[in-house]
């Protein structure tokens, strides 16, 4: 589709059409596409918030230079539930079959590289290891190395020590296997929605321990209801209603709560939202559309290495600088993606292709 820029000269009007590659529009179908890559560029951004409300643990004053950290990291994982319940919902409908096979393709690989990451940073520096001022590591033990490798950590076990973020995949873990029963009843969903909302509120009136350290499943029971919206309202999209419930609801949950909470936490949640509810009204600009999918595919490793990442740095010398940290992690977790990740999806997509005479692609 040409573009045409009434009042501006011929000669930029060249310029725009030699660069279609940056300024092209597409059909609505294209839309769609430039649409996942949004939820993809906000992937990053709340990764990028849950890593800078962690890196307050190494570089001291942090806090008053990156006002990033206060969009609550908090809010930021809930984010994260939300965009991971709506994407589970749409990748489930249009394609059921394969779909724990495709789950498992898309988190384990990485997952696994990342604990064993953790793991070892200790034994690289041995009694040399240097904690940072706003956190003491432990090197973690095998049994919760191996407990953390099956996801137990937040039921039976703790999340490893070196890597504490990882509680947060027993939930997407746990949702990820009871989406088949969510997807047939839809009844069955609302009421674990309903149940986990409640249970939510009520979460600030009771004893219990920051998320990350409950055991037996009840961080699920607590936050599962952030994976639950975005996981229903992709069913009742068209819906006028569900277009104002999604960030209502959300909104309302998140401030009744009010726990581990920072100052900005609502341009967080209104970012989330507005990127779900009117991201695919924005036409496809197929240059941004490459960077905010690239954005997407780092979000993930980002998310998993920063803290060790972080712990790393500290250790070879970066005390003080506190852009380089983030720069040192967004490298590490796009060296993860290129050259581990899709590398390792592709030879295990190519054995099972082998063994099954199934083209890749079709598994």
């Amino acid at each position: 589709m040409e573009i045409k820029i009434s009042g501006f000269s011929k000669g930029f009007q060249r310029f725009i059409r030699d660069k279609k590659w940056l300024l092209k529009t597409e059909n609505m179908q294209a839309r769609q596409s430039m649409y996942w890559d949004l939820l993809g560029g906000m992937r990053f951004f709340l990764a990028m918030i849950v890593a800078v409300s962690h890196l307050t643990w190494y570089v001291e004053g942090y806090r008053r230079v990156f006002i990033i950290e206060k969009l609550s990291g908090m809010v930021a994982v809930i984010g994260f539930l939300v965009i991971s319940g709506y994407s589970i919902a749409a990748s489930y409908e249009q394609r059921p079959t394969g779909y724990y096979f495709r789950r498992v393709l898309r988190i384990v690989p990485l997952y696994w590289v990342s604990i064993t990451i953790s793991a070892l940073i200790p034994l690289l520096f041995g009694d040399h290891l240097l904690d940072p001022p706003g956190t003491i590591f432990k090197t973690p033990t095998i049994i919760e190395w191996m407990s953390n490798v099956v996801f137990l950590q937040g039921i039976t076990s703790s999340y490893i020590n070196t890597n504490p973020i990882v509680w947060t995949l027993t939930i997407e873990v746990l949702l990820y296997l009871l989406t088949p029963l969510f997807a047939r009843s839809k009844n069955v969903a609302l009421l674990a929605f309903f149940i986990s909302a409640l249970s939510y509120l009520y979460y600030p009136h009771t004893q219990l321990s920051y998320y990350s350290k409950l055991k037996f499943g009840l961080a699920t029971l607590f936050l599962g209801w952030a994976w639950l919206l975005g996981f229903l309202f992709y069913y009742y999209r068209s819906i006028i209603f569900s277009k104002v419930a999604l960030p209502v609801i959300g909104f309302l949950l998140i401030f009744c709560n009010g726990k581990w909470i920072t100052s900005y936490w609502m341009v967080t949640w209104a970012m989330t939202c507005i990127v779900i509810l009117w991201g695919n009204t924005i036409p496809r600009l197929t240059f941004i559309a490459k960077v905010l999918k690239t954005l997407g595919d780092v979000s993930y490793p980002l998310y998993l290495i920063h803290i060790p990442g972080f712990l790393l740095f500290y250790n070879l010398g970066g005390k003080d600088a506190a852009i380089y940290y983030l720069l040192f992690v967004v490298f590490i977790a796009l060296i993860l993606d290129v050259y581990v990740d899709k590398p390792l999806k592709v030879y295990i997509r190519k054995v099972l292709a082998n063994l099954s005479n199934l083209k890749p692609n079709d598994i």
